[in-house]
């Protein structure tokens, strides 16, 4: 019986396989096999890592050609994908065969094609960063982005654009699908809320316009401004005109939280009426606050609900509500959490990792002094993620991550940078015990600086791809 051959192709060797006459005589699998008087369509599936691979059918008798046949796959060579390859060989019934598999050495002009091909797509997705700012300095070109990827080992560009792709897929909002989320938003907010007509519910609801010039609250309440004219002919100043029912606190990203707690702590106290302030209406139920965001880490949310309970009313976080388009999870003590952030795992032999990590830990001690104790979060446990989410593979996510905190070192270094807060993988707080927040959470106006350096610090010699606010 001929039937599929699976396996993987390693980088190295060549693959050889039999289909002795004895194993076409045992039978015919209908899905795999063509047959007829003379000949046999045989369909071989197996895995392979390399851009492209050469499969030949000979007859054994006289090792002559008698099928020939090349098939390129998506990624290149040497990544470390498995890229499944089913093709169909025409095989004589009377006669052995063998099919050798071997490496097609990808050549520079190949090479180029399939980056330049990746490069497109990944502009394709961010190509609308700090567009609308009309200044040709801050934008995504193609050649910024082969600046870029230029500063990485030869070897890591196609490998790390690949991992890009995958990730601003699922981490990066234009401008327009901001637009779509405000109005699903909007929508979402009615439903939750039990309200059938839309004026109903904004005449009910107050946005919050807490945060200074510049952030990216006041840029959203502009754009969902025009969405209300235009889609619901609502002005956006008549909201909470009947009632302050919902006080609606809208962002892109919760990181740190630090921003959300001050400008709540701060708005707790003003007056909601002649009777009580905004913290008492929340506390006895008069009105409701939610926040919204884009992105939300739910281990720092999760600590900021608990430190409104600590420093504004114990009762506080019990009348919040929060929604999000993408609540990343980020709680290591969580053994089903996706861990969807930059977290590598702990790679002792590594000494360049080693001591600049040794290198945090002293000066975090120095900065906390002894007044309290401090665990430390440099790498995810082994075993988590169970399933990934975010990269390709859980090898890839390995690979993506070292690279990136290595990166990060190495700038660190050559900009001669020692402030505590300014690490690898991004800011941190200075009392934590990290590579850096390690964030991947993208948007058409800004990328925070909580995402890991190589994406926006400018330092060092280094190019960053996006230029920051």
């Amino acid at each position: 019986m001929v039937t599929n051959w699976n396996n993987t192709f390693d980088r190295k060797g060549e693959f050889e396989t039999y289909y002795p006459i004895t194993y076409i005589k045992d039978g015919i699998n209908a899905n795999n096999i063509i047959d007829n008087s003379d000949c046999l369509f045989v369909n071989n599936k197996f895995k392979t890592s390399f851009k492209g691979v050469l499969l030949k059918v000979t007859k054994i008798i006289n090792n002559r050609l008698y099928f020939k046949y090349r098939l390129d796959c998506e990624v290149q060579y040497d990544t470390k994908y498995d890229t499944s390859i089913s093709g169909w060989y025409l095989l004589n019934k009377d006669v052995s065969h063998k099919l050798i598999i071997q490496p097609d050495i990808m050549e520079e002009d190949n090479y180029s094609a399939t980056l330049d091909v990746i490069i497109g797509k990944v502009y394709d997705l961010i190509k609308d960063f700090r567009t609308d700012e009309n200044d040709a300095s801050v934008i995504i070109t193609k050649e910024r982005i082969i600046k870029w990827i230029n500063q990485f080992d030869k070897d890591d560009h196609i490998f790390l654009l690949n991992e890009l792709l995958e990730i601003f897929s699922k981490r990066y909002y234009s401008k327009a699908s901001i637009e779509d989320l405000l109005v699903a938003m909007i929508e979402s907010l009615c439903a939750k809320y039990e309200y059938s007509d839309k004026s109903a519910f904004l005449y009910d609801a107050v946005f919050l316009d807490l945060q200074s010039n510049g952030k990216s609250q006041k840029v959203l309440l502009k754009i969902l401004g025009g969405i209300l004219k235009n889609k619901y002919s609502f002005d956006i100043n008549d909201c909470g005109k009947n009632g302050k029912k919902y006080f609606i606190y809208l962002d892109d990203i919760l990181c740190t939280g630090n921003t959300l707690f001050q400008n709540i702590k701060d708005w707790s106290s003003e007056k909601y009426n002649t009777k009580f302030t905004n913290k008492e209406a929340i506390k006895n139920n008069l009105a409701k606050l939610v926040f919204v965001y884009i992105f939300n880490h739910i281990k720092n949310c999760n600590k900021k609900l608990n430190e409104f309970e600590i420093k504004i009313d114990e009762t506080f976080s019990n009348n919040i509500d929060v929604m999000n388009r993408i609540y990343i999870q980020n709680l290591e003590s969580d053994s089903k959490s996706a861990l969807d952030i930059v977290l590598p795992l702990n790679n002792p032999k590594d000494k360049f990792v080693e001591e600049y990590r040794k290198s945090i830990v002293e000066q975090v001690n120095e900065y906390i002094d002894g007044k309290y104790s401090v665990n430390d979060e440099f790498y995810r446990p082994d075993g988590m993620p169970k399933s990934e989410i975010l990269f390709t593979s859980k090898e890839n996510r390995d690979r993506f991550e070292n690279i990136i905190l290595k990166k990060g070192i190495e700038i660190l270094k050559k900009a001669n940078i020692s402030k505590i807060n300014v690490r690898s993988l991004g800011f941190a707080l200075p009392s934590h015990k990290n590579f850096g927040f390690g964030t991947l959470c993208f948007t058409w106006r800004n990328v925070p600086n909580n995402t890991p350096l190589v994406f926006w610090y400018k330092g060092g010699g280094f190019f960053p791809l996006f230029v920051k606010r």
